[in-house]
């Protein structure tokens, strides 16, 4: 079972654009904050993996681009899964969800800050 988080800002600029016919700096702006927001939510899962064998935060990737980035791993096992939620023998080590409240937050100000350029 892999944890994936996705990050899609196209249905706050597709009603932006709708109510104010959108500008192209504010589309932009909305854009590199998606992009930087991946981009965070990667670092901080990567600085904040269990360090054990490093795998996990070794195979911590960002793909997309545009209105929607990606943040998974790319292990062949399942360690993102036992590491967020535990086992009956470990506890629980999350770093996805704690990396995508922090994008979620970036994500949240650039889409505030946008809104004043439409």
């Amino acid at each position: 079972m892999k944890i994936r988080i996705e990050l899609d800002a196209s249905q706050v600029v597709a009603l932006a654009g709708a109510i104010a016919a959108g500008s192209a700096s504010a589309t932009d702006r909305v854009v590199e904050g998606v992009r930087v927001a991946g981009d965070l939510t990667a670092d901080f899962i990567r600085s904040n993996a269990p360090r054990r064998t490093g795998t996990l935060a070794g195979n911590v990737t960002v793909s997309g681009g545009g209105l929607e980035v990606e943040v998974h791993t790319s292990t062949d096992r399942n360690y993102e899964f036992y590491q967020e939620f535990g086992t009956s023998k470990m506890a629980p080590q999350p770093s996805f969800f704690p990396g995508a409240d922090v994008g979620e937050e970036v994500l949240a100000e650039e889409i505030s800050d946008a809104g004043a350029l439409w």
